[in-house]
């Protein structure tokens, strides 16, 4: 799309109309996969996060974590998708998950998100927990963690998908890295050895051999 083309759906974000900017917002995602970006969505994307319509703010949050994907981030988005995380609406917590894990890769990150990625990994859908694990093993490689995580990391661990298994044992892992770890996990990790899913048996070995390190028993 040509720079003006691309600056005429900016524009839309400012419309009257609900599903013009909702349009808009979910556009400028999609360009932003196929790495088409342009700073200048960043200001009015974060202002739609506060948007009353409930798919207005989905779609933002899904933009902004598509542009954070590609370098382009705010703080104060950060701070915006953090509160969406509370929001009433499933689809929109659940893009919000999905913008804050796109903003740990850049390395920002916030402690205030550890509580509601925490009640995330409880969500009925699979991605976003999965997302909401990963982004928590993310945290913790920062030294950012709380022990409040491992109990539905845990639980995690016999979900019946298979990206929300590695993630969760992935995270566990990584706490164990920082000393943080939960002897009920450890019989499940072992069990998982012997999953169907490579990256599963993977992480689950990866987490294991950290919790021998600190001498928790795992047979």
């Amino acid at each position: 799309m040509p720079e003006n083309g691309l600056l005429h759906v900016i524009e839309q974000l400012f419309d009257k109309d609900a599903k013009v900017r909702e349009r808009a917002a979910e556009t400028l995602g999609r360009y932003a996969e196929g790495e088409m970006v342009d700073e200048r969505a960043l200001e009015p994307l974060i202002g739609l996060l506060d948007d009353k319509n409930p798919r207005v703010r989905r779609t933002a949050a899904y933009a902004l974590g598509r542009y954070a994907e590609q370098g382009l981030t705010k703080k104060a988005a950060l701070e915006k998708l953090i509160t969406l995380m509370s929001d009433k609406k499933r689809n929109v917590r659940q893009n919000a998950t999905f913008a804050l894990l796109m903003y740990s890769y850049q390395n920002l990150m916030d402690k205030r998100a550890l509580k509601p990625l925490i009640e995330m990994l409880g969500e009925s859908d699979y991605l976003a927990s999965g997302e909401a694990a990963f982004t928590l093993a993310k945290y913790a490689e920062r030294g950012l963690l709380d022990e409040a995580a491992l109990k539905p990391l845990t639980k995690l661990l016999g979900s019946k998908d298979k990206l929300a298994r590695a993630n969760a044992a992935y995270a566990i892992g990584k706490y164990a890295e920082k000393g943080i770890v939960n002897p009920k996990a450890a019989k499940i990790l072992v069990k998982l050895l012997e999953d169907k899913e490579y990256k599963v048996r993977e992480n689950a070995s990866i987490a294991i051999s950290e919790y021998t390190k600190h001498g928790v028993p795992v047979d």
